[in-house]
């Protein structure tokens, strides 16, 4: 099963983004897709993982520049659910260099 409720939302302290989730009970473990969308058109992603244990977790250095979007889905030992709908947070919702909000 899908995690339920996944939110993103800016961290200004640290001018990051902090993704929020439901626990599911019985998973091994969470993984979370991220893509950056580059204002060049450029695309990346990257596949993390988090422990069972965890309903957040942490991304450092975006870019104010970037837009982000987020998927998770919870794991098992026989494999991984269906990803959860994704969560987009455009770059000028992000903190910027110097920004105090």
């Amino acid at each position: 099963m899908a995690p339920a409720g996944l939110t993103a939302s800016r961290q200004p302290d640290t001018r990051g983004i902090l993704l929020g989730w439901k626990s599911v009970p019985g998973v091994e473990r969470y993984e979370i897709e991220i893509v950056t969308m580059s204002p060049d058109a450029s695309v990346q992603s990257r596949i993390v993982a988090a422990p069972a244990a965890n309903v957040t977790y942490g991304v450092a250095d975006v870019s104010p520049a970037s837009t982000y979007s987020f998927r998770i889905r919870g794991c098992v030992p026989a494999g991984c659910s269906e990803w959860a709908a994704p969560v987009i947070l455009a770059g000028d919702s992000l903190p910027r260099p110097g920004s105090q909000k």
